[in-house]
């Protein structure tokens, strides 16, 4: 259809009522499909009426050719709306064409899965039909083990009415009834038992968080006492810093109270000196004064000279004999001990010892281990005086807290009473 069109032809042969001219031969017949009775009615016509059927034809003429017209641009028409509705129509069937192409593709997909769904079927029916002649021989071997158990429940049967007729004998003897009675017995200590059992792990859960708790309390403790530990060890490390530096000091102090304990030993010596000296005058001295008590001539002066000379000479040198000072803390004085002609002790002050006109006699401090060589400022040696003799004392040291040191001396001997102190 597509492709195709309507050809009009150029002329038409219209039939109609018009009057159609007469035969000019009689004997020439016009054939037409009309009807015998129509030819006859025109044959009946008359002549005179010729003309106006002519102009009749004429306008009949026109108005066919009018119609004509007005049917070719009606066929005209006709086929540009044909030409819509064919391109219409030739497009809804040709989207109906495709419509019907993809549902013959999803037919030939769904035929495909289908296909596939079937040989899948066919397999899961063919292993179905190997499960139920797998199953159908278990069935056999089944009945055959029921048939076995049948025979087995019956042997079963049999012992089992064997028991009970025991069991029935059993019930009847009287240590049946005891053994009954102690099984009864046993199962209500099972029973308290189990009582027990729960009452122990309840226990044992209560202990079980009583040593949790105390461990973290003891982990607790052994932190305390590793801190404790460390400071301990952090303290005695300064201690023992402090006490080794004290030692040192100590050391350098006995080495030179031991140097002073040289010095004052030296000096012991010199006094002892003094001392024979002193004795070898008092006797002298005496002997004098039993001679003064008998009349004896008395000496000249030159020979008391020589007797004092004499004395003087046994004193040891100076650097043998230093007296020794009294440095007093409190009043910042320093004392000189000497003995007088009666042995009483005298003290001089540093006024009296350097003179009250030196300006250092108030500022000046006088130490232990300094040495004053020659006799003392301010006091006369007479010719009957007695040499003046330092006293024996203890020399106390002072240390720092901590030390035990004791420094004694005994008159006429340089021992030392050393005491460290032990930790």
């Amino acid at each position: 259809m597509a492709g195709k069109t309507l050809v009009v032809p150029a002329l038409l042969s219209v039939t109609g009522r018009g009057f159609s001219p007469l035969p000019t031969n009689l004997n020439e017949v016009e054939t037409s499909s009309r009807a015998s009775s129509v030819s006859d009615e025109e044959d009946e016509i008359s002549k005179g009426e010729e003309l106006t059927v002519l102009d009749g034809v004429k306008q009949m003429n026109d108005i066919l050719n009018k119609q004509i017209d007005t049917l070719r641009l009606k066929i005209q028409v006709d086929e540009k709306n044909f030409d819509v509705t064919r391109n219409f129509l030739i497009q809804s069937k040709e989207t109906e064409v495709e419509r019907k192409d993809e549902q013959i593709d999803e037919l030939k997909d769904s035929v495909i899965s289908l296909n596939e769904q079937i040989r899948k079927l066919a397999k899961e029916n063919e292993e179905k039909d190997k499960l139920i002649a797998s199953k159908c021989a278990e069935i056999g071997e089944l009945k055959i083990l029921v048939r076995q158990t049948k025979e087995c429940a019956r042997k079963i049967n049999r012992q089992v009415g064997r028991i009970k007729l025991e069991k029935e004998k059993l019930e009847a003897d009287p240590k049946y009834q005891k053994q009954k009675e102690e099984i009864e017995m046993l199962n209500k200590e099972l029973e308290l038992l189990k009582q027990r059992l729960i009452t122990v792990d309840q226990e044992l859960d209560r202990a079980n968080k009583i040593i949790e708790e105390q461990t973290e309390e003891l982990k607790s403790y052994d932190h305390d006492r590793v801190v404790m530990h460390e400071k301990f060890q952090a303290d005695l490390e300064t201690a023992t810093k402090s006490m080794n530096k004290e030692v040192e000091r100590m050391r350098e102090v006995m080495s030179q109270n031991s140097e002073e304990m040289k010095n004052i030993y030296q000096q012991n010596k010199a006094m002892q000196m003094d001392v024979i000296a002193i004795k070898e005058m008092l006797r002298t001295k005496n002997e004098l004064a039993a001679k003064a008590s008998t009349p004896t001539p008395v000496l000249p002066h030159a020979e008391m000279a020589s007797f004092q000379t004499k004395a003087l000479l046994k004193k040891p040198t100076p650097s043998q004999h230093v007296p020794r000072e009294h440095y007093n803390k409190h009043s910042g004085s320093v004392t000189k001990s000497q003995t007088s002609k009666a042995g009483e002790r005298v003290s001089l002050s540093a006024s009296e010892q350097f003179g009250s006109d030196s300006p250092d006699a108030s500022s000046r401090t006088v130490y232990p281990s300094q040495r004053i060589l020659g006799p003392p400022q301010g006091i006369q040696q007479t010719a009957t005086s007695i040499p003046i003799l330092p006293p024996l004392y203890v020399n106390e040291l002072q240390f720092q807290p901590g030390t035990r040191v004791r420094n004694k001396m005994v008159a006429g001997s340089s021992k030392i009473n050393r005491k460290p102190n032990k930790k």
